[in-house]
């Protein structure tokens, strides 16, 4: 994993679009570094290699467009683009997978853009532009399952997207079969407070034990892990 502390640069332009690059690999981060530098309109200005030196950076930097992988060492890329749309940051994943799953999940976290490591560089740069410009692109790979997903009426629903950030972790730690005490220690905050914050998930949830919350959690990440690991590039 390579170190991410390098200074920002200074914008170019003030027209230029500005691009937060999240990806752990080095030579994928190089390569899109090499490519901008090329490019007008477009400048990097600033490079993590997790999720949660994106987020810092993200909100340091304010980019335009964080153009970001969703495997990352610490967590789910995704759940950092959901996290920057709703601060009205714009989002092109870049990835080398193209489950249909996948591409659906990033549309529903509220990418304006996908482009597979694959494809030509022309590809990236085109995205970048749209995306940052206020339009959406998406490969010639994903274009087939957006269409799908408009001829059957949209997106189908995010089970947890109306949750917020405090809520989802605190799913996320029922899913580990935490007690109210251990997660009040995970979360720095008092028992009574995650009692309240438990029943008022259970009724966001529609359920009425923790133990279904457990259960659901756990189904979710289930179901992440096998796109995470069992879902292969597509020739």
């Amino acid at each position: 994993m390579g170190s991410t502390s390098e200074p920002l640069r200074p914008r170019a332009s003030e027209d230029a679009i500005r691009v937060l690059l999240v990806d752990d690999h080095d030579l994928v981060r190089m390569a899109i570094r090499t490519l901008v530098a090329e490019e007008p309109g477009i400048e990097i200005i600033g490079e993590a290699d997790t999720v949660e030196r994106g987020r810092s950076l993200a909100a340091a930097t304010r980019p335009d467009v964080i153009l970001l992988d969703v495997h990352l060492p610490d967590g789910d890329g995704l759940d950092l683009c959901r996290e920057a749309v709703r601060n009205e940051i714009r989002v092109v994943v870049l990835t080398a997978y193209a489950s249909d799953e996948l591409i659906i999940e990033a549309m529903q976290a509220g990418a304006a853009g996908y482009v597979m490591k694959q494809d030509p560089v022309e590809e990236v740069l085109t995205a970048i532009h749209a995306v940052g410009t206020g339009g959406a692109h998406f490969s010639d790979t994903a274009t087939p399952q957006m269409l799908a997903v408009i001829a059957t009426g949209g997106l189908p629903e995010d089970p947890i997207g109306h949750l917020t950030e405090r809520e989802r972790s605190l799913l996320s730690l029922l899913g580990e079969g935490l007690s109210n005490r251990q997660i009040a220690e995970r979360l720095f905050l008092g028992e009574r407070t995650v009692k309240n914050y438990v029943s008022r998930l259970l009724r966001k949830l529609d359920l009425e034990r923790r133990a279904e919350a457990a259960a659901f959690a756990a189904r979710l990440e289930s179901q992440r892990e096998m796109r995470r690991y069992s879902v292969g590039p597509r020739s």
